[in-house]
């Protein structure tokens, strides 16, 4: 009697569920099954099975109203009950097609036997522990005839959360599947040579918007391999966590590679600066959903590269037009292509939704637009080669014209340039030709001494050294003058200083050197109005320079230089007088400055060295350190014994040598002679 009391008590609340009808088998039933199920949420996911069926019981359950519910992404549990009915004589056998590959826990109950069977599965768990191993979720059901069989699921998933149950004849199921997988086979085959094809291209001609290109196909095609569960069966089956993984990670990998492709292609960075900066804020963006990915977010990364996924391909159409409009005629195919791409996910979406009827071209929307897509941006980019190859064409042309105008005007200009050149070397050696005939004559000088020997060598045909030898009644003046700077500038120099020399020693005291450099001093300085706080020209011009003066009555020898030394031999030692520590001339040198005079009591077979400072700046050797005045001395001492024109020659051969192929620095010049 209380069997009978629950029962009728079960029926009065949960008459609507017990007596929903069930669903009738029939031989091409492939419509979802949506509005023949029903549901209850369980937000916490705390229910078990049989307080599940228990809720079903009392009537908890909500009668789906949609061909394929969708729940979105939720943090619920859902329980979903159908009932399949043979109402035929004999038995049939089925299989119930889960068609959503993404969900994390599938737990399957059906009642067989007086008892309910329990299978658990999901892309949390390893593939090989599916019931039918196959992308989607399939289960084998056998009812007898005129059976009534009762199956209720629970649905749990960081992913979306839907109901697309199909039920199928495994012949049916099978066929149709033979002609899915040679479909995907080929689209998986294009998306694969068309990376490969331009990996190539980019390893030949180095352009990145080829490696851009490939990045796009491999993560979109990733893409549609997770979505439609080929990444899991194929690439991952043992690692679920990978599979979970592949869905965000790609997604935000696609959005990051085609908008580098969109700015590349369609050259945003010259022509739309603005929205070329608007895509380098969507690939930091997505470069954000590809951390999260990374990290183990997965259903925030999910939701976060789907909602961003909008902007991106609202923001890829906007710059397409507008780049259209501009005449760029790559940005034609990439509309079309991207146009193809959007409606093929629109429908693969209303189909998701149970809101478009299954059928060749509704299933394979995505991969038709995307084929369409790959293909146009292909072309896109085969376009853009072609307008890029014009330009340089164009540019070659306008280069070969300019470089013909250019070899003529540069023609001219060298002949003018070569006229000029042979008009300065000509004045050049005309001005060689006059500092030479400054020099003293070889000759007169041999007269004075018992011997000498002179190395007079410029840097360039004239320059700024000179020396001077005069011969008076009384005795010999002997100069060397170290005048600033060489060539042109160091020549005219020299010939302002012995100018002013011969005309300081027609009036003065010839027979003090000291006083004929004070003198020479003070006439540079007005000559070249460099006396300090003048500020008529930026002139600082002036020399280094030492005189001797020989008496021939006393057979003294009195010196006085100007930041240059004299070097001499008494038959035993090398000494050297180094002369006062003031230049001559320059705008900072005292008007006034007394140059001390130094005296030598000569001795037949005394010699003495007057050279300049190129002499001993030279810079060579295995260090390139200046040649220095310790191996001047040291050669002058090796060769002491030797005749003054050998000696001189052998120091000279021996300045060459640390030179070696150096460039000469400044002007040499080196005198010696005997008394």
């Amino acid at each position: 009697m209380k069997s009978w009391l629950l029962l009728f008590t079960l029926l009065w609340l949960g008459g609507g569920n017990l007596c929903a009808s069930s669903i009738e088998v029939r031989q091409n039933y492939n419509d979802p099954l949506g509005k023949s199920l029903s549901y209850l949420e369980d937000e916490f996911g705390e229910l078990t099975f049989e307080e599940a069926l228990e809720q079903y019981r009392l009537g908890n359950f909500t009668q789906s109203i949609n061909r394929v519910p969708n729940f979105g992404f939720t943090g619920s549990t859902y329980w979903v009950r159908l009932a399949l009915k043979n109402s035929t004589q004999k038995k049939d056998e089925l299989f119930l097609e889960y068609a959503y590959p993404l969900i994390d826990h599938l737990n399957y109950f059906e009642f067989h036997a007086g008892a309910w069977a329990h299978t658990e599965t999901g892309d949390a768990h390893n593939f090989f522990e599916r019931p039918i191993l196959h992308r989607n979720f399939v289960f084998p059901i056998l009812l007898q005839a005129g059976e009534e069989k009762e199956i209720f699921f629970r649905l749990e998933s960081r992913d979306t959360v839907q109901l697309p149950l199909y039920l199928w004849h495994p012949s049916k199921f099978f066929a149709l599947d033979h002609d899915q997988q040679l479909i995907y086979g080929i689209y998986f085959g294009l998306m694969i040579v068309m990376l490969v094809f331009n990996l190539l291209l980019f390893a030949l001609v180095k352009e990145r918007v080829y490696f851009f290109y490939a990045a796009y196909l491999l993560s979109f095609t990733l893409v549609v391999a997770t979505l439609t569960g080929f990444s899991f069966e194929y690439l991952w089956p043992n690692w679920p966590e990978v599979a979970k993984l592949s869905r965000p990670l790609c997604i935000n990998l696609t959005i990051i590679s085609i908008s580098w492709f969109i700015k590349d292609l369609l050259s945003l960075k010259e022509h739309l600066p603005k929205y070329n900066r608007q895509m380098n804020l969507l690939i930091i963006l997505a470069g954000v959903g590809t951390a999260l990915s990374l990290v183990g977010l997965f259903q925030i990364a999910i939701i976060y590269g789907v909602l961003l996924s909008i902007p991106a391909a609202t923001l890829a159409m906007l710059i397409g037009i507008l780049r259209y409009r501009q005449g760029y005629t790559p940005a034609r195919l990439f509309l079309v292509g991207w146009s193809f791409l959007l409606l093929g996910i629109v429908l693969y979406c209303l189909k998701a939704l149970g809101l478009l009827q299954p059928g060749f071209f509704i299933n394979n929307a995505m991969l038709f637009g995307t084929v369409v897509e790959v293909i146009l941006l292909a072309t896109a980019l085969s376009d853009r080669v072609f307008l890029l190859k014009q330009e340089k064409d164009k540019a070659f042309i306008l280069l070969a014209e300019h470089s013909d105008k250019l070899e003529e005007t540069v023609t001219t200009r060298t002949k003018h340039l070569n006229r000029a050149i042979q008009s300065i070397e000509s004045s050049l050696v005309y001005a060689q030709r006059i500092q030479t005939s400054l020099l003293p004559n070889q000759e007169s000088i041999s007269q004075h001494f018992a011997s000498h020997s002179i190395i007079w060598k410029p840097k360039d045909l004239v320059g700024g050294d000179i020396y001077l030898v005069s011969d008076f009644e009384d005795g010999i003046n002997i100069a060397l003058f170290d005048c600033t700077g060489h060539g042109v500038p160091g020549a005219l120099m020299t010939m302002i200083s012995t100018t002013g020399l011969w005309h300081i020693m027609d009036k003065e005291n010839r027979s003090d050197p000291g006083l004929l450099l004070q003198r020479l001093n003070q006439f540079i300085k007005d000559y070249l109005h460099q006396h300090e706080g003048s500020h008529l020209n930026g002139s600082n011009d002036g020399l280094e320079g030492g005189i001797c003066w020989l008496e021939k009555e006393t057979h003294l020898l009195h010196y006085a230089g100007a930041r240059l030394p004299i070097t001499y031999w008494d038959q035993d030692l090398f000494q050297v007088i180094r002369g006062s520590k003031q230049e001559i001339g320059y705008r900072k040198n005292k008007v006034d400055f007394t140059y001390e005079n130094n005296q030598i009591q000569l001795k037949l077979g005394d010699r003495f060295y007057l050279y300049s400072d190129g002499l001993l700046d030279q810079m060579g050797g295995a260090k390139n350190l200046p040649f220095g005045r310790s191996r001047i001395i040291g050669l002058l001492e090796q060769h002491a014994q030797d005749p003054m024109r050998l000696q001189i020659n052998k120091l000279f051969q021996g300045w060459q040598d640390y030179q070696d192929k150096g460039e000469q620095i400044d002007d040499v010049t080196l005198l010696g002679f005997e008394i």
